[in-house]
């Protein structure tokens, strides 16, 4: 049984190592890897059981305010085949978010019940799989990708490695969090150097990466999380209060902000000397037809995931309106509607209307003020509100919301952030 025991413990340590390496090679391998996980916690679970009772397991859940949300955004969901424009598939996916929001609430559950040593040893298995992550991304940057193309056999942009950027910035505070328990409660002034060196090392090759690849989004992440977590050191309770508000303000009033506001020819207006990525505003064209789309059925919206519905993706934006709005943009034609709207609020406001947007405006709300109640240590509180910052980010100005590595990823730094609580002492 010992044995046993210690085998699935280095299996959880190697497999904890292999994520953020395993995310530069193949991003989309972070689901199996997902899965991995579930099975193999679950497989130590088991063995430290020295008896199983399914009955105090389930008694054992607790169902909390942010379950019972979830519960309705979920069911809200579901409710939206009956009006979606693609009714097989948005029942199809609903099965499948299903599927890994249960997986990953299982996963921190079973989690949570590890041992404060052994959640010590994950975490510093994360550490160093982001150390080797960014030591190899280092080399690439000098190499423009030369390694990877080896790999792959083909010729790859480094904007190939962006959907690790955006894991390695929502998991390096939990990190930084885990080195800065040393200063407190070891007691050799060797290990607290030791802990400063890797702190610092962390920072500035994550900087350093991230300044250096093509990740707008990811920049601004890392900024805003690195802000949020230095004026949470000195200013909690107004942090706290500045990040609801701003998430209420820019969730409530996202489709008339990008159809009135941030249109293509003001934004460009302002930006276009210093920002030349056509990409940056093929953003504020998917952003304004998506919110004039959103108008159409602002109550309902037009069902889970439909933003991939052909009905979207057929339309496009024809070089002379282009040139009247973003003369300098030299492209024929743009898609108006590309795979997803780039944006969260907007995402939801298209694919589930306003009950969606409120459901999860409200889940982030329950996860801004159980913050200060999970953390006791204010170092802990500044990384998790840090990582949320992060995250929010880079779902405003990247990924489809609804993409299984994304959800995974997300749920892994649920995790690892939790880990935190078991610092306090």
């Amino acid at each position: 049984m010992m044995k046993m025991s210690i085998f699935w413990q280095r299996l959880l340590s190697f497999l904890v190592l292999t994520i953020l390496p395993l995310s530069t090679i193949a991003p989309r391998a972070i689901v199996p890897l997902f899965l991995v996980f579930f099975l193999s916690i679950s497989a130590y679970w088991l063995v430290q059981q020295t008896q199983i009772n399914f009955k105090s397991i389930f008694n054992s859940i607790q169902i909390t305010h942010g379950l019972i949300i979830l519960g309705f955004f979920l069911l809200w969901s579901l409710l939206s085949v009956v009006w979606s424009i693609d009714l097989q598939h948005t029942l199809y996916f609903w099965t499948k978010l299903l599927l890994l929001l249960l997986a990953g609430i299982g996963l921190s559950l079973m989690f949570q019940k590890l041992d404060k040593n052994f959640k010590s040893r994950l975490l510093l298995a994360l550490m160093l799989g982001l150390i080797i992550t960014n030591a190899w991304l280092m080399i690439e940057i000098k190499t423009q990708g030369k390694f990877l193309s080896l790999i792959k056999g083909e010729v790859f942009w480094l904007t190939y490695y962006n959907k690790a950027l955006s894991l390695e910035v929502m998991l390096i505070w939990p990190i930084l969090a885990y080195l800065n328990r040393f200063f407190k409660a070891s007691p050799d002034q060797e290990v607290k150097y030791l802990a400063l060196i890797f702190q610092l090392i962390l920072i500035f090759q994550t900087a350093f990466v991230i300044l250096n690849l093509e990740a707008t989004t990811v920049k601004i992440a890392f900024i805003i999380g690195a802000l949020v977590g230095i004026c949470s050191l000195i200013k909690e309770r107004i942090i706290k209060w500045l990040l609801l508000s701003t998430c209420a303000a820019i969730f409530m009033a996202a489709p008339l902000l990008y159809k009135q506001v941030l249109t293509p020819s003001t934004v460009a207006n302002i930006t276009h000397e210093f920002i030349e990525k056509p990409s940056f505003y093929h953003r504020l064209y998917i952003w304004r037809f998506v919110s004039d789309e959103i108008l159409l059925k602002p109550w309902t919206g037009w069902g889970l995931d439909t933003s991939r519905h052909k009905h979207f993706a057929e339309k496009k934006i024809l070089s002379d309106e282009i040139k009247k709005e973003t003369p300098f943009l030299k492209v024929a034609t743009l898609d108006l509607l590309p795979l997803h709207p780039h944006n969260l609020p907007l995402q939801l406001w298209l694919e589930l209307g306003f009950p969606g947007v409120f459901l999860i405006l409200y889940l982030i709300s329950l996860i801004i003020f159980a913050i200060p109640r999970l953390f006791k240590e204010k170092f802990n509180r500044s990384a998790a509100y840090a990582s949320f910052s992060s995250a929010l980010i880079v779902n405003i100005g990247s990924y489809g919301i609804w993409q299984s590595w994304w959800v995974s990823g997300l749920w892994l730094t649920i995790i690892f952030v939790k880990f935190l609580e078991s610092g306090n002492d």
